[in-house]
């Protein structure tokens, strides 16, 4: 007889949810986002217009209290991002690495209350676009009004 956290496991693991058939996938107590991850999903989506990729690693560890993206902005410029509590913070000028370069340390110890404030003091091309949607979006907004 399998304990409840067997059970747990099985119902997390990948090969037992493509079995699953389409629209009876139940959602289990391992299956649930902390409240980091339902941020760094939002950051993803909201961001990816605006840098060359985006994406959570796989590599790093990750917790409900630590988890590392990777990112690449306009310029080309690649860095992995540290998400905590504290805030967003430039783990390292590489992805999928934690240890950023000593001889930064202002860069890499620095915590960033958003996504949108550390992309702001990292990249132009981000504030330049960041700058051009908030425009069109203003414009939309005239247009409807008249």
């Amino acid at each position: 007889m399998l304990s409840h956290a067997q059970k747990l496991w099985r119902a997390a693991r990948p090969e037992s949810r493509s079995r699953a058939p389409l629209g009876r996938f139940k959602l289990c107590e391992c299956d649930v986002r902390s409240q980091l991850e339902e941020e760094a999903i939002a950051a993803v989506r909201e961001f990816s217009y605006a840098v060359q990729s985006v994406c959570i690693s796989e590599m790093l560890p990750r917790t409900s209290e630590l988890l590392f993206l990777n990112l690449t902005t306009l310029e080309h410029v690649t860095y992995c991002i540290e998400l905590t509590g504290k805030g967003w913070r430039i783990a390292s000028n590489r992805a999928d690495c934690m240890n950023g370069d000593f001889r930064q340390l202002h860069m890499h110890t620095k915590y960033f209350e958003s996504l949108n404030q550390l992309l702001d003091t990292v990249s132009p091309s981000y504030r330049q676009r960041f700058g051009g949607q908030l425009i069109d979006k203003l414009k939309d907004l005239q247009e409807e009004n008249k």
